[in-house]
């Protein structure tokens, strides 16, 4: 089960997950509101193969923005504290890794002014050889 917020004024379209396994819900809301969504904030924190209902992968979470429509996904609630034996960069780097395969979505982060075409493509997030996100 998943937890969403749909922000629509005329000229913006907002997706907001809370905490959520991956599931069908992301391509029926995707399909349920035809244009794309300028921005999916998704979640991309600790996670496990046993947390499946509640945590997505960081392939999933690309996955989800694609299903969504998204033409940004902004990636939230990723090195806040450990739950899981994963290293704390490491779901940002494999969400990362994924969207830039896709070439067809890209990653925003809370440096970046979305609204004015300030985002940066996947590979372009990670700086210093992968060390540092800006």
């Amino acid at each position: 089960m998943a937890v969403v917020s749909i922000l629509q004024t005329p000229s913006t379209k907002l997706f907001l997950g809370g905490d959520s396994g991956y599931d069908t819900i992301f391509a029926e809301i995707g399909n349920k509101y035809e244009s794309p969504f300028d921005l999916a904030i998704l979640e991309c924190g600790q996670y496990s193969p046993y947390w499946k209902y509640i945590h997505m992968m960081p392939e999933e979470t690309v996955r989800a923005g694609l299903d969504l429509r998204a033409e940004k996904i902004l990636p939230v609630h990723w090195a806040k504290f450990s739950l899981s034996l994963n290293d704390w960069d490491d779901s940002i780097k494999r969400v990362t890794a994924e969207a830039s395969k896709k070439k067809r979505i890209c990653l925003f982060n809370s440096s970046n002014d979305w609204r004015r075409g300030g985002f940066k493509w996947p590979n372009e997030i990670f700086q210093d050889g992968g060390r540092s996100i800006t």
